[in-house]
């Protein structure tokens, strides 16, 4: 049902190579024995592949997608588990992710001798007019921060309960 080549298996052989003793030491012992992490791994690169963040929507995944059935042995974790392990094991899940670019650069699959960013812009405000591009907006933010840095800067008891057009407001548009 799924195609020999699809990216799944990839993700399974690479979740399969990772080691997880320290988990086993941490979860073993009394009670309901914990998923193993590499499910939950597995469907969380699956979801970084596809471009899905929400643990609801993986949950949902794992239940009715075929890739996310496989990916998971047949299992349904709830979505708060897997929030909960993206959560309280970031570190498995960066390993997993610097043996994935390390595997990429080793297979010759990833190549960072050209790197470049795009005009993408971003909206600045509520209002649909405004849009500035990223690096207009880190300006911005640089200036405000210097100004709030600066020793002299004090704000007014007047100003705390000034109009619309207050004090505070007119001294950050200056800058």
């Amino acid at each position: 049902m799924i195609p020999e080549d699809h990216i799944c298996y990839l993700v399974e052989s690479i979740v399969e190579t990772l080691d997880f003793t320290t988990f086993d030491k941490n979860y073993s012992g009394a009670g309901h024995p914990a998923y193993h992490p590499r499910i939950p791994l597995k469907i969380l690169i699956m979801g970084v592949l596809d471009r899905v963040r929400s643990s609801r929507r993986l949950a949902k995944n794992a239940r009715e997608n075929v890739v996310y059935i496989y990916l998971s042995e047949k299992l349904t974790p709830d979505f708060r588990t897997i929030s909960d392990f993206r959560k309280d094991n970031s570190d498995i899940v960066k390993e997993a992710l610097r043996h994935t670019v390390t595997l990429a650069r080793e297979e010759g699959l990833l190549d960072v001798t050209h790197l470049s960013t795009d005009g993408t812009k971003k909206r600045t405000n509520a209002s649909n007019r405004r849009v500035g591009q990223v690096s207009f907006l880190v300006g911005r933010c640089k200036r405000r921060q210097n100004i709030l840095k600066q020793p002299s800067f004090r704000i007014p008891f007047q100003a705390l309960y000034a109009s619309s057009s207050s004090w505070l407001s007119q001294v950050l548009n200056e800058a």
